[in-house]
């Protein structure tokens, strides 16, 4: 704890209430925008290989939702056979939109698993 705040400071805020419609957002990552942000991140020193990079590409190249990319574990991907395996985890709270019928696995491209590989290695922090 950093001291900011007094304990239980929390309790006297009111968590924020949304109505269904409110909770989804309808905003689309059109082609043009994600071919030219994948070539910014791909071609910079800086940002490589990045989260924010290897989120677009598992977006760009799977079509998956972005909560569906981040309920990925490291055991879904295989480096190797360059794959990655969504599934279905109610369990744990990582379900996929049409649960166990959009369970599937996608094999990368080159590039795509090139940047997941780099992310994995060098900025993955383990959890």
């Amino acid at each position: 704890s950093q001291g900011y705040l007094r304990v239980g400071t929390h309790l006297a805020i009111e968590p924020l209430q949304l109505e269904d419609s409110e909770q989804t957002s309808s905003d689309i990552l059109r082609p043009k925008t994600l071919r030219e942000f994948l070539s910014f991140y791909r071609d910079s020193m800086q940002w490589r290989a990045k989260r924010r990079h290897a989120l677009l590409e598992g977006i760009g190249h799977t079509g998956g939702r972005r909560s569906c990319v981040r309920s990925l574990d490291l055991s879904d991907y295989d480096p190797e056979e360059r794959t990655l395996t969504f599934l279905n985890r109610p369990e744990s709270g990582t379900r996929l939109k049409r649960g166990d019928s959009h369970q599937r696995k996608v094999v990368l491209s080159e590039e795509p698993n090139e940047v997941l590989h780099e992310y994995v290695e060098r900025e993955r922090v383990d959890v």
